[in-house]
């Protein structure tokens, strides 16, 4: 039985190592969509501007 729990724990770490990773790479807020969003925004009209459009 100690043995089964040895592999399990094991097991249960990768799990959780795997979650947190996947958390660390695409946790993003909605403020940080919005404000890159706004910024994306702003260029554009800079482009256009420049390029005669607006």
């Amino acid at each position: 039985m100690d043995i089964y729990e040895t592999y399990l724990r094991a097991d249960q770490r990768a799990c959780i190592r795997a979650i947190e990773n996947l958390w660390g790479k695409y946790a993003v807020t909605a403020k940080e969509i919005e404000a890159e969003r706004d910024e994306a925004s702003r260029q554009l009209q800079a482009f256009l501007v420049e390029l005669g459009y607006e």
